[in-house]
């Protein structure tokens, strides 16, 4: 379960800044500006992929070990 840990802490780190102009706003007084949502998006959807890439890294090397 301890292999699990890199992607699953990149996953819910890229889901946080995926949604963070959707909840910002709620927590503090900023504006959200539309380029806000794309950026977010980009980097959120990148983080992700590296987790997810992690983890069925992590599954392939447990398979391999036996």
């Amino acid at each position: 379960m301890i292999r699990f840990l890199p992607g699953m802490l990149l996953l819910i780190t890229g889901l946080a800044v995926f949604s963070l102009p959707y909840w910002a706003p709620l927590v503090s007084d900023v504006r959200v500006e539309p380029e806000a949502f794309k950026r977010s998006g980009q980097v959120g959807g990148g983080v992700i992929g590296v987790g997810v890439a992690l983890i069925i890294a992590a599954l392939i090397a447990g398979r391999k070990r036996g």
